[in-house]
């Protein structure tokens, strides 16, 4: 395969797990977006594929029926040069051994190491310097925005990339997963999901919306998980349900670069009115085709609110990470202290202060009240 074949190039991807292949497929769209994509969930279905000729194959080691060695034996027989990336849980000197004389383009080992993985992809499916500039097909004359978003949420992936944060965020929900790669690694697989890869949005003004959800989602983030720990929680999910909830606003900001993209106007009463409508709308439906659990939806939907009912610690600690996360750093936190979640957590305003510091480092504590004032009633 050459990187200057001007014939979109014909990848055939082969993993039995669907949230790995989905993210596998974001990723090749968003190196390529012309790429001609095969999804096979086993290595029979790969043997059938390989009649098609593509021009590179990643393919998981652990596969039903012919694994992924075999599959890559079957291919060096027929000559060295077709491209070859496996990927597999095994990483010990034995088993990395066993297919260096194989000659894959490249042996990765799981969980991906995304950033790596998506250089090894430029490096085979692009000249250097190159760039794709792929056709989006233009509006229906008369089309608007509101209708064209809400065609739009039953639809749409999620913000840029967003396929990294599903197989990161199933990880760290899987409890064979924490057992495997501890909870700190977990973690830190959600962790490298920063900015500058999440939010790859062309137009300045969505960037910047962009960059202000994720800095929330992230700062919320953080809250949990210091509440969670304070209060002997799951660290983990709260974590989670934090940097999750602002996906509905990312998929909406994705959508209208689109809408952009495609010939529609848009300025910063557009953008805020789209994201005021629709973002709910659409972190809903994403949450839901991703099948999260329903306990970390329901951590998400407390970051904005409390329902009614009994609340869990966990429901308490995220509502209350949600209006730490959006206080102005100017603001003092006596409002916070006296509102009912803290109440409910009986946190008072000193465990509040050290919270904020701990979490905003640059924030100066405020000024404690006197004794005689912070006395509980007699």
């Amino acid at each position: 395969m050459s990187a200057v074949d001007p014939t979109p190039p014909s990848v055939l991807i082969v993993e039995g797990d669907p949230w790995v292949r989905d993210m596998l497929s974001e990723m090749l769209l968003s190196v390529r977006c012309d790429a001609r994509l095969q999804v096979c969930a086993d290595g029979s279905q790969a043997l059938s594929a390989l009649s098609s000729k593509p021009d590179l194959i990643i393919a998981a080691r652990e596969l039903a029926g012919v694994d992924g060695l075999d599959l890559l034996r079957k291919v060096r027989a027929k000559g060295p040069g077709l491209p070859f990336i496996l990927m597999s849980n095994r990483s010990d000197s034995a088993s990395v051994h066993e297919v260096l004389p194989l000659h894959p383009t490249a042996y990765l080992s799981k969980p991906l190491n995304l950033d790596n993985l998506r250089k090894r992809l430029e490096e085979l499916l692009l000249a250097v310097g190159e760039e794709i500039a792929c056709p989006v097909p233009a509006l229906q004359p008369g089309a608007s925005l509101p209708a064209y978003l809400e065609q739009r949420r039953a639809t749409a992936d999620g913000g840029p990339l967003l396929a990294d944060v599903q197989v990161a965020i199933k990880r760290a929900l899987n409890p064979q997963g924490l057992n495997k790669l501890g909870s700190t690694q977990s973690m830190n697989l959600i962790l490298g999901m920063t900015l500058k890869r999440s939010a790859r949005l062309s137009d300045p003004l969505l960037a910047q919306h962009a960059a202000g959800y994720w800095d929330l989602s992230l700062h919320t983030a953080e809250y949990g998980r210091t509440l969670a720990r304070m209060l002997e929680l799951d660290e983990g999910r709260c974590y989670c349900a934090g940097l999750l909830h602002c996906l509905g606003d990312l998929a909406v900001l994705r959508c209208l670069q689109e809408w952009r993209l495609a010939g529609g106007e848009l300025d910063e009463r557009d953008v805020q009115q789209s994201l005021d409508e629709f973002g709910a709308a659409f972190g809903s439906a994403l949450r839901t085709r991703w099948r999260l659990p329903l306990a970390l939806r329901e951590l998400i939907a407390a970051i904005y609110q409390l329902g009614g009912g009994v609340y869990s610690r966990e429901i308490l600690a995220m509502n209350l990470a949600g209006q730490l996360s959006r206080l102005p750093a100017e603001q003092g936190l006596e409002k916070v202290a006296s509102g009912k979640t803290a109440r409910l957590l009986k946190l008072g305003l000193p465990e509040l202060n050290r919270l904020r510091k701990v979490d905003n480092p640059e924030v100066k504590p405020q000024e404690e009240p006197p004794v005689a004032e912070a006395e509980a009633p007699s």
